[in-house]
């Protein structure tokens, strides 16, 4: 019987070309994006989720009062011994340096460590595979992970072997222990630190900490802690181990955790709508089997025993998706894995959440084909040819190739928007920033000598550089009585760096060196509304800070020194030559470089900064690194467009093979048509005119869903553009242009055909 209705099943498939390679490749496709975009969300959620006592460890974090940026995984190693002197609510807290790194180079191992205390092993099991635990407390031995070990030396053995630091000094491999899976924490290379050893010294490192038990109340511990630094202009806060993937080490995932959640919505629609498509293919042949399948319950066939027929049919389909799925995988798998930077295989997952699918889509097929058709068959098996589920489920994928191309276009004009806008505040075009720490004397000079460079300003700030801004607390002059101060960003500035990123001063002026020695300052439009002002009123109203009294001098148009998601800070802007109170010294080298040269004078710089230092990281526009805080949307938008690209030829093949499949259903009735006197136009209006009402149905779903999406994906802009009404006109009439054309080269030719052949054939 089985060996029957596979043969049966693989007539039909067979029989039914077009509409099986559409079921066939939509559903692999609706099940490679899902699947992949599932295991993506899983790998980037359940970061650190592997040690032991996972739910008791926390990152001390160091919060500046400003935007999200200023949270930094940091603080000053003199947290250290407070935290495992004083509260008796903490087991443990360990310092850490985080880097990692290892390269060869000839016949030497370069390593860049993360430098750890002796509490270390305390809050994390690190477990030894080869060597002996006395690195923990040997500055002159290091341990390596399994993977670098093998990186490094193949399959000879590490211990004993010599690697090199940074500054080029002799390291003794100690032990080798395992690797750690998803760990926002490197133990690529380890290396005992005797600063962190809990010294006073200040010293920035990272601080986990692991609580006395599961219940400790961590608020009173943050509360108290923070007394201890009443006063500053900084505060202390406890985030999860667990979560700090997705906070404070966001800026390390190649996509939002959230994005991902929705590109895994979009995968179930993809499915969704194919399935629905599959189902209505699949049902809507019962017509055409009226004879066989009355046949069969003469026979004595029951309905199971047809719903058996037809769920093999299904079955076979299935396993074609699933081959074609697994071929899929491995022909992206690859650039999949250095997107995500998966490094494990990813078959057997990916296998689980297959089957998943597939018991899912079996489940959903006999529910529907069921209801399908029994009642057909219960309605003395006469056919319908006005049946509403295929239209249906044209509307279902119009409605969801309509959502999804809308939130793609509408996602790409922001994205090139915020790409391309000078509306920032400032021209990052053409220009190149290099770090102070790799300002050497002379380093200017050379970078000015060279061809497509246009100017060079020395000793000034880079503009994307949020967290090297010191805050401070203002008062102002009519503050009101009982408000809080603000807090507000401090830049040191002075004309050449407002002449070099083309900062817009709104009113007054930039402070000459006499005139910031006396105190006068610019602030920005976002201080300056907070305060209560408007530009004309602002200039000359006092600014009070500490036992300093600031001037304003003028007021500058608001210019985002961090990612456009985060919105303009506060800010003041102080000469460099104002001494009252500590001010940071910029020495990074600014350079404005010839119309499209910049890339030319980033690859000679580099070779310039590699004769100086052979670790100095090279050197990018500015272009390139304002985009890359774009990196977690950009890569969203292609995974959008993908998945838009998907539906659509999923909807519109839908379209093409559902329209043969009714040309060969309603045969007679064109026959009768062009007996009557129908011309091929009138068969075609007739046709078209039903499959345009369905693509109107499906926008006056998608595209108010569409506009509420993408509204809501756009609040986290300071900068939005706005959605206009042609956006959704122009996507209409291309998707009804593309479908008119599917349509009609089927019913043209339909239209064409002599009525007595079509009845021969009928």
């Amino acid at each position: 019987m089985v060996t029957h209705y596979l043969k049966i099943a693989l007539r039909n498939l067979l029989k039914y070309k077009m509409q099986t390679a559409v079921c066939v490749c939509g559903l692999a496709a609706g099940f490679i994006s899902f699947a992949l975009s599932l295991l993506w969300v899983r790998h980037e959620t359940t970061f650190d989720q592997f040690h032991p006592d996972a739910e008791r460890l926390y990152l001390c974090c160091t919060d500046f009062g400003m935007d999200a940026l200023s949270i930094a995984p940091w603080a000053d190693t003199k947290l250290v011994p407070q935290l495992n002197r004083d509260f008796p609510e903490i087991e443990r807290a360990t310092a850490y340096v985080n880097y990692g790194e290892a390269s060869v180079e000839a016949d030497s191992v370069f390593v860049i460590p993360t430098m750890v205390d002796e509490n270390f092993s305390e809050v994390f099991h690190v477990d030894i595979l080869e060597g002996s635990p006395a690195f923990w407390h040997d500055p002159s031995q290091v341990a390596l992970s399994r993977k670098t070990a093998t990186d490094c030396f193949g399959d000879s053995p590490a211990i004993g072997r010599t690697v090199y630091d940074s500054d080029r000094q002799p390291l003794t491999v100690g032990a080798v222990v395992r690797d750690w899976p998803n760990s926002n924490i490197s133990i690529n290379v380890l290396q005992y630190d005797p600063i962190l050893n809990g010294s006073e010294m200040n010293y920035s490192c990272t601080i986990v900490l692991k609580t006395a038990h599961e219940d400790t109340d961590l608020e009173a511990v943050v509360r108290r802690i923070n007394e201890q630094y009443k006063g500053m202009s900084y505060h202390f806060q406890m985030e999860p181990l667990t979560s700090c993937r997705s906070t404070v080490y966001s800026v390390q995932q190649p996509v939002r955790t959230t994005y991902l959640k929705l590109f895994v919505g979009i995968g179930a629609l993809i499915i969704l709508a194919v399935l629905v498509n599959t189902c209505s293919f699949l049902a809507g042949r019962i017509p055409r089997r009226l004879r066989e399948l009355a046949i069969r319950k003469v026979c004595g066939a029951t309905n199971g025993q047809l719903a058996a027929l037809l769920l093999t049919e299904f079955l076979s389909l299935l396993a074609m998706t699933l081959l074609l799925g697994f071929i899929l995988l491995e022909l992206i798998r690859p650039w999949f894995c250095e997107l995500t930077e998966i490094d494990r295989h990813l078959t057997g997952e990916v296998a689980v959440y297959f089957l998943g699918l597939s018991v899912i889509s079996i489940a959903a097929f006999l529910l529907i084909v069921w209801i399908f058709s029994r009642r057909t068959l219960q309605e003395h098996l006469r056919p319908s040819s006005r049946a509403w589920l295929p239209r249906l489920n044209l509307i279902v994928q119009f409605a969801v190739a309509f959502f999804i191309l809308f939130c793609g276009t509408m996602m790409g004009r922001q994205l090139h928007y915020l790409s391309t806008t000078t509306d920032v505040g400032w021209e990052r075009k053409d220009r190149i920033v290099i770090n102070s720490y790799y300002n050497r004397p002379g380093l200017a000079d050379r970078i000015a000598r060279l061809a497509g460079v246009k100017h060079v300003c020395p000793d000034e700030h880079g503009m994307l550089c949020a967290n090297d801004f010191a805050p401070m607390d203002i008062r102002w002059e009519g503050q009101a009585e009982g408000t809080e101060p603000l807090r507000t960003n401090h830049i040191t500035a002075r004309k050449e760096w407002m002449d070099f990123w083309r900062v817009e001063l709104l009113q007054g002026h930039c402070p000459t060196a006499a005139e910031a020695r006396q105190g006068q300052v610019m602030i920005n439009e976002t201080a300056m509304r907070a305060m209560g002002w408007v530009p004309e009123e602002a200039i000359g109203k006092r600014l009070y800070y500490a036992d300093h009294v600031l001037t304003v001098a003028g007021v500058v148009k608001d210019f985002h020194i961090s990612a456009p998601t985060v919105p303009v800070d506060p800010c003041v802007m102080v000469g460099r030559e104002y001494k009252g109170f500590w001010s940071s010294m910029p020495d990074d080298i600014l350079v404005a470089c010839m119309p499209e040269q910049a890339d030319s004078v980033c690859a000679r710089i580099n070779d310039i900064m590699r004769e100086q230092d052979p670790w100095a990281e090279p050197v990018r526009t500015v272009t390139a690194v304002y985009d890359e805080q774009l990196a977690s949307e950009q890569v969203l938008l292609r995974l959008i467009l993908l998945a838009a690209g998907v539906c659509s030829g999923v909807a519109l093949f839908c379209v093409y093979a559902f329209v043969t499949l009714v040309c060969e259903q309603r045969r007679k009735e064109i026959a009768i048509r062009k007996v009557n006197g129908a011309t091929a136009g009138d068969i075609f209006g007739s046709f078209i005119r039903e499959y345009l009402a369905c693509l109107a149905a499906a926008s006056i779903v998608a595209f108010p869903l569409g506009y509420m999406a993408v509204r809501r994906w756009q609040e986290q802009y300071v900068e939005q553009l706005p959605v206009g009404w042609g956006i959704y006109f122009l996507l209409f009439l291309g998707m009804a242009a593309v479908v008119t054309a599917c349509v009609g080269g089927q019913v043209w030719r339909a239209a064409q055909s002599r009525p007595t052949d079509m009845l021969e054939k009928e």
